[in-house]
């Protein structure tokens, strides 16, 4: 994957998140099984990313590159309609296929020959042979136990294993380990060769949270607010403290930030009115839409890292405890 296509895949507010999720201490992601869903899933990064997007947009950095997979498990498919969710185990006769199979502990008295479960042998706290009436008392002498042994009630015939089948209750299909399909679970590990660069690209929303909590703001990220106009709209940040508001959002593109992308955000900047109003544009805006940002009133910073960025914020919005520039 080129610098350019990585670039473009970084503009992505739910990469960038997710990224800077993974480099900031989890390095490695591994799903977990849900009890309610029946299945593998990620509920950390659900609640981080606001939607359960988490498996497509790992499969996605795996595919580009960034992740490396690796199994963690494998799923059992049904080879007739593919379900996963809908397979239960069904023990069966090795002999006839019967599934009318009894488990338990047989006793063999060697005396008379006699076999049963061991249920048939008891008699008032001891054990005594219900063929021949005699007492067992010392095992290896006068009996041996076989346990896990199964019975089947349609032959009769006793085995130490059965013939384990998979069932789908969805298409009714029935088969065996032969038969089955498989899909594989993965786990993502990063690859540290783009550390540098996806901390410069994608740790954007967390370092701006961070310093506008160094500078007394209570910090959601990202937040919906409802505008005069009825209308939701989503910030990646926003910021109060003291009656005074801030959102901002990121915008990213290798070719410069564009005006549209400036229109689109006066839009929900005049139906919110915040106090201040601050777009960050990695790498840069283009000349036009930076006119039109200022012709809007929106705070703008450019840079190719959030290292140059928070340089900026930092001198334009002062020291903790200092007003945010207007």
């Amino acid at each position: 994957m080129s610098t350019v296509a990585r670039q473009e895949l970084y503009a992505h507010r739910e990469v960038r998140l997710l990224l800077s999720w993974i480099v900031n201490g989890h390095e490695k992601v591994e799903p977990t099984w849900s009890r309610e869903a029946h299945s593998y899933a990620y509920p950390e990064l659900d609640k981080l990313l606001g939607n359960p997007v988490a498996p497509r947009l790992l499969e996605e950095l795996a595919t580009e590159g960034l992740l490396e997979r690796y199994t963690v498990d494998d799923i059992i498919l049904c080879p007739q309609c593919h379900a996963a969710d809908e397979l239960h185990d069904r023990y069966l006769c090795l002999f006839c296929d019967g599934s009318d199979l009894q488990k338990g502990v047989l006793i063999e008295h060697y005396n008379c020959g006699h076999v049963d479960f061991a249920p048939a042998f008891s008699r008032a706290g001891g054990l005594v042979c219900p063929k021949c009436s005699r007492s067992l008392k010392l095992i290896g002498t006068d009996y041996r136990r076989v346990e896990n042994v199964f019975r089947c009630g349609s032959c009769k015939r006793d085995s130490s294993v059965p013939k384990v089948v998979h069932v789908c209750t969805r298409c009714n299909a029935q088969f065996n380990y032969e038969q089955a399909s498989l899909r594989p679970i993965y786990g993502y590990k990063f690859v540290e060769r783009f550390r540098g660069e996806v901390v410069a690209n994608c740790t954007a929303e967390t370092s701006l949270a961070d310093f506008l909590r160094e500078i007394g703001y209570s910090v959601e990220a990202p937040r919906v607010l409802t505008g005069a106009s009825g209308v939701e709209h989503a910030f990646d940040i926003v910021g109060e403290r003291d009656n005074e508001r801030i959102v901002a959002a990121f915008a990213s593109d290798v070719h410069g930030v564009d005006e549209q992308a400036v229109v689109n955000y006066f839009a929900k900047v005049f139906d919110v009115r915040p106090d201040l109003s601050i777009l960050i544009a990695i790498p840069a805006l283009t000349a036009r839409a930076k006119k039109l940002a200022g012709l809007y009133k929106i705070q703008t910073f450019e840079g190719g890292s959030m290292t140059e960025i928070m340089e900026q914020l930092r001198r334009a919005m002062g020291p903790p405890g200092g007003a945010a520039a207007k």
